[in-house]
C-alpha cells in the first residue's frame, strides 16, 4: 500500500470523541500520521465501498439516476413576461440524463471532441459561465464521453482567459451568451479554438461575431439536434447491467499518460471479495502493476518500486501503491469492502472499456484542469481524475456525520459559488452521489438571499465566510428596523443562547421561537451549514449555530487534493480548528525553520508574542507542553496527478512518496482535530478564497519615489487588503511644502491630500506591475515616526530582522489599532 505501509499490523483505535487517529508513531522532523477514525485500517476512494465498479463521475450520476429517476435533480428560476424571476422549474434525474446524453453526441459527433487515449491525449472542452443547469449537464456530458473539462472564470485576471485557452489547448468552450464577446475576445493567439457553443439560443448577430475571428458559433441545442444527423456520433454510455462483475474494472487502470510531471500514482481498489484477491493480483501483476503483498513488500514493508517500462514511461523508479486496500484481521488477505459498517444493494455498474475510445470513462481518466490563481505568476492547471473528484465525495459522504450519509435523496442545495472552483465542484457531486436535488441562484447575491432562499428552502448550505458575514449584517438590519425592543431582546437572546451552545449545554426554547423567524427567512429548512474556502471566526461560526439551529462544519482543502480533506464532524462543538482528516485522506506535520512538532508551548507572554503569527490567546496552563506544528502535509487518492505542462512545479508540492505539501502551517490539538495557524510562506487568503502574496504588493509599490517602506496586511476575514506606509521623508516633505502644507514628517502625514496623493502614485504602479484588482490595498496609514536613517520599520522597534527582513507579527502587533480603524473605516463606506 502507498498510503502508510504500517497499517498491516495496524490495531489502533480512536480514543472517545476523538476526530482523527494516530496510526503511525512521530518520526524525526514529522508528527505521526493522522486518519479518520473509520480509515484506520481502510482510505476511502470510492463514495459506495460495496460497489466498486461505481468509479467514475459518469457511473456515480447511473447510479443515482436508477434509484431516483423521478425524483427533482435540476432547478432553475425562470424569466416571467414583466422581466422578474419566477418560482423554481425542476428537471428529473430522468429527463436530466436524456438531455445529458444528447449533448454528450453533440460534443463528440458535432463538435469533433473525441478522445483517442488517455490524460494528455483526451479531447478537452472549456466551460465558461455563472452556475445553471447548462452548466452541470455539459460537466456530465463531457465525462461520460472522456473529455476533460476546463473551467473558465473572470476572477482569475483579463488575460486569463486567453492564457488558459492557449495553455489547455482548448478547441471548443461552452459558455452563456453575456461571456461570449469576453470569450471571443480572449480566444487566444494560438488560434486553436475553433466552436463556442452558446446555452441559450443565438441569432446571425453573435454567429457574425464568431465570423469575424475565425470561430463558429453554435448553440447547445443545435448541437443536440445536430448530433441526431450526424454520421458517427457517440452513442457510448456506460450502463448499469444486473449482473455486473464486483471485480476490478476492465482498463480501470490503463498506462500512465504521458506529456505532464505525475511523482506519485496510485490505483483505485474498491473492496473485493477474498477468493477474488488472487485473481485480481495477478491481473495487476500481468499489466505491469506491483503487486502489493508479502511477495512486493520490501523489507521495511514499504512497496517495491515499479520498474520504468515503455507501457509507463513517466514512472522510473516512483512507489506505486493501491488504494482502497481493506486489510481485515489478517494483514496478509484483503477482505470485503464494507466500509464503516455502511452498505448499499444497487446493482454494480458494467465494466467500462479499456481507454481508448470515446465513452466509456475510467477512474484514471482525467476529468478536469482546473485553473487557480495561487500567488504569482500564471495560473496553473491542476489536473484532476475522476478518483480524484470522487475521493473527497466519499470522505464527505462517509465521514462528515457520525449517524448517516452527510447527503441522501431528501436534500436540497442552493449552488451560487462558482462551479469553476473545486469547493462547490466537491459540493454539487456530493449531492449527486446522495440523490438531492440542487436549485440554481438566480445570479444576483441581494435576491440570492431575499428571494432564492426562502423559495427554495435548502437543507445544505455551504458558503464562504464572506458570505456568513452579509446573513449577520442582514439579520441585524432586520432587527434594528424593527425597533428597540425587538432589537434589544435578539441581541439578549443570542448573547444567552450562545452561551448556551458553547458549552453544549441544551438550548432555550423561547429563544429558539425567536430565531424560528430568522430561520424562516431563509428557507427554514437548513440542518447543515458549511464552510469553506478561507476560516470562519469562531464568534461567526457561534453565530450561526445558535441562530440557524444547525451544526456550522469548517473544511480544510485547496484544489490540489481535489477539495474537502479535513472537515469538522456535525457533532464537533469546538471552535478554532478545522476538525479532523475526511475518510479519503491522511495527514502529517512536518517540521519547517519556524515551527517544529517537538515545540514546547511558550513559557511566557513575551515569548508567546514573539512567536511567528501564532494565532490564539495565550494560556498559562499549558507552559512547557507539547504541541506538534508544521506544514500540513497530505496523501490520498484526492491528490492531484500534477500541473498541466508544469513538471517543475509539480515536484516541489507532490514528494515522490505521494505527499503534497500544502505551505500551511498546522497544529494537532489533543481531540486530534487540525488548526491551521500560519502559512509556511507570506501568503494568506481573503475572505473570498483569493490566495494574496504580500511581499509581492510591497515590491511593486516601493519604487514610488515618495515611499520608504509599506507593509501589506491581510487575513481570512477580511475581503481586501490594508497597508502601513512610510513615506520617503527627502521627498514628501519638499512636496508638501510646495502644496502649502508645512511642518514635521508627522504633520505631512496627518493630511489628507498627502495620503491620496501618496496612495494614487502607489496604485499607479502596482496596477502597472499586474497586481489585481482585490490584491491592490483599499486604504493606507502613513507612519511619521521614523529614526535617524528614515525607517518607521526598524532593528529597534523590533519591525527588521538584523538582516532588514520585515517581522510581519511584530508589525501586525505594532499597528493592529491602524489596521482595525481602516477596517472599519472601510466596512462604513
Amino acid at each position: 500500500e502507498n498510503f502508510s505501509p504500517h497499517l498491516r499490523v495496524c490495531k489502533m483505535s480512536a480514543p472517545p470523541g476523538a476526530v482523527s487517529v494516530e496510526i503511525s508513531p512521530p518520526r524525526a522532523n514529522e508528527s505521526g500520521v493522522h486518519r479518520h477514525p473509520k480509515a484506520a485500517q481502510t482510505l476511502a476512494a470510492i463514495p459506495f465501498p460495496n460497489e466498486p465498479n461505481v468509479n467514475t463521475v459518469w457511473h456515480v450520476f447511473l447510479r443515482t439516476c436508477s434509484r431516483f429517476a423521478d425524483r427533482q435533480f435540476l432547478g432553475h428560476r425562470a424569466y416571467l413576461a414583466n422581466g422578474a424571476r419566477g418560482e423554481y422549474q425542476w428537471e428529473t434525474y430522468g429527463s436530466a440524463k436524456a438531455h445529458i446524453e444528447k449533448i454528450a453526441r453533440g460534443l463528440t459527433g458535432v463538435c469533433g471532441l473525441v478522445s483517442q487515449g488517455q490524460g494528455p491525449s483526451q479531447a478537452r472542452v472549456g466551460i465558461y459561465s455563472v452556475n445553471r443547469p447548462e452548466w452541470t449537464k455539459c460537466l456530465l456530458a463531457a465525462l461520460s464521453q472522456r473529455i476533460v473539462i476546463v473551467p473558465l472564470y473572470d476572477t482569475l485576471g483579463p488575460n486569463a482567459t486567453s492564457y488558459i485557452v492557449d495553455h489547455a489547448e482548448l478547441t471548443a468552450v461552452l459558455c452563456e451568451k453575456s461571456k461570449l464577446d469576453s470569450l471571443l475576445k480572449g480566444k487566444g493567439e494560438s488560434g486553436r479554438m475553433r466552436t463556442a457553443i452558446v446555452f441559450e439560443d443565438i441569432g446571425q448577430e453573435e454567429k457574425a461575431k464568431g465570423q469575424q475571428v475565425g470561430v463558429r458559433v453554435l448553440s447547445l441545442s443545435e448541437i443536440c439536434s445536430g448530433a441526431a444527423s450526424t454520421p458517427g456520433a457517440a452513442n457510448q454510455f456506460a450502463s448499469l447491467p444486473n449482473n455486473a462483475s464486483r471485480g476490478l474494472p476492465t482498463g480501470a487502470m490503463g498506462a500512465s499518460p504521458t506529456g505532464m510531471s505525475m511523482p506519485h500514482q496510485m490505483m483505485s481498489w474498491g473492496g473485493s471479495p477474498t477468493n477474488m484477491a488472487a485473481a485480481q493480483m495477478g491481473q495487476m501483476g500481468q499489466m505491469g502493476f506491483p503487486v502489493v503483498g508479502p511477495a512486493a513488500m520490501g523489507s521495511g514493508g514499504m512497496p517495491m518500486m515499479m520498474p520504468q517500462t515503455s507501457a509507463n514511461p513517466m514512472m522510473g523508479n516512483m512507489p506505486m501503491g493501491v488504494m482502497g486496500r481493506n486489510f481485515g484481521s489478517d494483514p496478509e488477505t484483503v477482505s470485503g469492502g464494507n466500509f464503516g459498517g455502511m452498505t448499499s444493494s444497487v446493482p454494480l455498474p458494467g465494466s467500462p472499456s479499456a481507454a481508448g475510445g470515446g465513452g466509456n470513462p475510467t477512474p484514471k481518466d482525467w476529468a478536469y484542469i482546473m485553473y487557480t490563481s495561487g500567488t504569482t505568476g500564471e495560473p496553473k492547471g491542476v489536473v484532476l481524475s475522476h478518483q480524484n473528484i470522487l475521493a473527497p465525495v466519499a470522505g464527505l459522504l462517509l465521514g462528515t456525520d457520525p449517524n448517516r450519509l452527510f447527503v441522501d435523496e431528501n436534500d436540497t442545495y442552493l449552488s451560487f459559488l462558482p462551479l469553476a472552483h473545486i469547493y462547490e465542484c466537491n459540493t454539487e457531486m456530493t449531492m449527486v452521489a446522495g440523490g438531492g436535488r440542487i436549485g440554481f441562484f438566480c445570479g444576483d447575491p441581494v435576491l440570492m438571499l431575499k428571494e432564492d432562499l426562502p423559495m427554495l428552502k435548502p437543507t445544505i448550505f455551504a458558503a464562504v465566510p464572506r458570505i456568513y458575514s452579509r446573513m449577520f449584517d442582514k439579520v441585524g438590519q432586520t432587527m434594528e428596523a424593527k425597533g428597540f425592543l425587538i432589537k434589544g431582546l435578539y441581541k439578549m437572546a443570542v448573547k444567552k443562547q450562545g452561551a448556551k451552545v458553547a458549552a453544549g449545554a441544551k438550548r432555550s426554547g423561547i429563544f429558539d421561537k425567536l430565531f424560528k423567524k430568522v430561520q424562516v427567512a431563509f428557507g427554514g429548512n437548513i440542518r447543515i451549514m458549511a464552510s469553506g474556502a478561507a476560516p470562519l471566526s469562531a464568534d461567526m461560526a457561534l453565530w450561526a449555530k445558535t441562530v440557524y439551529n444547525c451544526p456550522v462544519c469548517q473544511g480544510y482543502g485547496m484544489t490540489e487534493n481535489s477539495g474537502a480533506a479535513v472537515a469538522m464532524p456535525t457533532n464537533l462543538n469546538t471552535s478554532g480548528t478545522v476538525g479532523g482528516p475526511l475518510p479519503c485522506i491522511e495527514v502529517k506535520l512536518v517540521d519547517t525553520e519556524d515551527y517544529k512538532v517537538s515545540d514546547r508551548y511558550p513559557a511566557s507572554m513575551a515569548e508567546f508574542d514573539r512567536q511567528f503569527s501564532f494565532k490564539g490567546k495565550y494560556d498559562a496552563r499549558k507552559a512547557g507542553m507539547s504541541v506538534q506544528r508544521g506544514e500540513v502535509c497530505m496523501r490520498g487518492p484526492g491528490v492531484c496527478l500534477g500541473y498541466y505542462k508544469k513538471e517543475k512545479e509539480t515536484r516541489e508540492v507532490i514528494d515522490s512518496q505521494g505527499w503534497l505539501h500544502t505551505g500551511d502551517i498546522g497544529q494537532w490539538n489533543p481531540d486530534g482535530s487540525l488548526s491551521i495557524i500560519d502559512r509556511k510562506k507570506n501568503i494568506f487568503k481573503l475572505a473570498q478564497g483569493e490566495y494574496v502574496a504580500p511581499e509581492a504588493i510591497e515590491a511593486a509599490c516601493t519604487p514610488s519615489k515618495w515611499v520608504s517602506q509599506v507593509f501589506v496586511y491581510g487575513n481570512s476575514l477580511e475581503v481586501c487588503t490594508v497597508a502601513i506606509v512610510v513615506p520617503d521623508r527627502d521627498t514628501i516633505i519638499p512636496y508638501a511644502k510646495s502644496k502649502g502644507i508645512n511642518g514635521s514628517l508627522q504633520d505631512v502625514c496627518n493630511s489628507k491630500e498627502i495620503k491620496s496623493f501618496i496612495y494614487a502614485d502607489m496604485k499607479l504602479l502596482a496596477t502597472e506591475a499586474g497586481v489585481k484588482g482585490y490584491e491592490m490595498p483599499k486604504d493606507i496609514w502613513l507612519e511619521g515616526q521614523v529614526n535617524a536613517l528614515g525607517q518607521g520599520f526598524n532593528i529597534d522597534n523590533d519591525c527588521l530582522t538584523p538582516t532588514l527582513k520585515m517581522r510581519r507579527p511584530q508589525l501586525q502587533k505594532r499597528y493592529q489599532q491602524q489596521i482595525d480603524a481602516m477596517y472599519a473605516g472601510l466596512k462604513k463606506k
